[in-house]
């Protein structure tokens, strides 16, 4: 009976040849899920009696990081305390702070540089290296970021960064000079303070979403950060006055270059100091493509008033002559000898380029003749 139910059953379960094929591969198939599936149970044992925490920290470094805040920078004002020379205001800029593995990265590469007018091989090669975060363009127009935000591209964002303003544009710019896109000064005022007028520096801590998405998981106090703010002796109405003369005495002159400065009198206060051509700290950029080497007075980013080496003795000519004006014993037409340019000055043999005779005061300024000022200061 036992074997007449075993041929039965051997005949109900036969298998033609043809079939093995079939067979094999559904084996294999449920060979490999079995395994798959014994791996998952053999890594969730891992995590449930393993080191809890490694694993932990190994979490918080995808979802939590790093990010410095740097305080606003402090402004420029003139001695009035109310004419804003140079300010720091928001400009959106794009930055790249990571999109989900399933994103082709080269294909959001060429869609932004598009937008930002940039080469796709620059933006590719930025998003693939830096895994985090990547600056893709500073300071772009409104328009460029609503364009980028209106995509909502993942992993792209429209941030909001710190650009320096000059108000008044040209007027004082190569004495102010200029801050870099990173928040340095570079020259000028902004590079000799830029200890005092730079903000202070913040590290805070970031929490990020799987969409790569963070915000910040400190309080954060700006006014603890900010920069001082800096009061020139500089007064824009009298700077305005100054740069609008030299322009006028240059376009007549057909001149290169011109330089002047204004002082207080009584305190020797500097009101007003230009050069020109003149600078558009807005426009450094384009303006100041290289500073370096000689200057033959057509840089408008070397402030020829600090930068150029002045004859002491035709410096100390404009004392005596504020002197001998204010004074009132002479006028501008006032007679004065110059000894056809060789004189002594005490035991000193002084001598003119210009041979200068008898002229008038004027004159003695514009030949710039030593001893014709030997013989206003004693007449003082």
């Amino acid at each position: 009976m036992l074997r007449a139910w075993w041929w039965r059953l051997r005949e109900r379960f036969r298998v033609n040849h043809e079939d093995w094929p079939v067979l094999l591969r559904m084996a294999s198939l449920l060979t490999l899920i079995g395994a798959g599936l014994l791996w998952v149970v053999a890594q969730a044992a891992v995590y449930e009696i393993g080191d809890h925490e490694s694993l932990k920290a190994r979490g918080e470094a995808r979802i939590r990081g790093t990010y410095t805040i740097a305080g606003q920078r402090g402004q420029i004002l003139d001695r009035s305390g109310r004419q804003v020379l140079a300010v720091t205001m928001s400009a959106p800029s794009v930055a790249f702070y990571g999109a989900p593995y399933y994103v082709d990265r080269r294909e959001l590469s060429y869609t932004l540089a598009q937008l930002l007018d940039m080469p796709a091989e620059d933006i590719i090669r930025k998003i693939i290296t830096e895994d985090t975060f990547a600056m893709l363009k500073r300071h772009v127009s409104p328009e460029v970021a609503a364009a980028v935000e209106h995509l909502g591209l993942p992993g792209v964002e429209v941030i909001q960064e710190a650009r320096r303003r000059y108000p008044l544009g040209a007027v004082l710019g190569n004495t102010l000079g200029y801050v870099t896109r990173s928040g340095e000064g570079a020259a000028g005022i902004e590079a000799a303070y830029d200890v005092q007028l730079r903000g202070s520096n913040r590290v805070v801590s970031v929490l990020r979403d799987a969409a790569r998405k963070g915000f910040y998981d400190d309080g954060v106090y700006p006014w603890d950060l900010d920069g001082a703010d800096l009061v020139l002796n500089v007064d824009a109405q009298v700077q305005l006055a100054l740069e609008s003369e030299l322009a006028a005495k240059v376009e007549e002159e057909k001149a290169i270059g011109a330089m002047g400065v204004v002082l207080d009198a009584h305190t020797f206060d500097v009101l007003a100091m230009a050069s020109l051509p003149a600078l558009d700290p807005n426009k450094y950029e384009s303006q100041c493509g290289d500073t370096s080497g000689t200057d033959d007075g057509t840089n408008p980013c070397r402030n020829k008033v600090i930068s150029h080496v002045f004859e002491i003795g035709s410096i100390g000519k404009v004392f005596t002559l504020s002197a001998a004006i204010e004074s009132g014993k002479l006028g501008p037409d006032s007679l004065v000898d110059g000894h056809l340019g060789s004189c002594m000055v005490g035991t000193f043999h002084v001598s003119d380029v210009h041979r200068m005779g008898v002229g008038t005061l004027s004159d003695a300024v514009m030949y710039s003749s030593n001893c014709a000022f030997k013989d206003v200061a004693l007449r003082v």
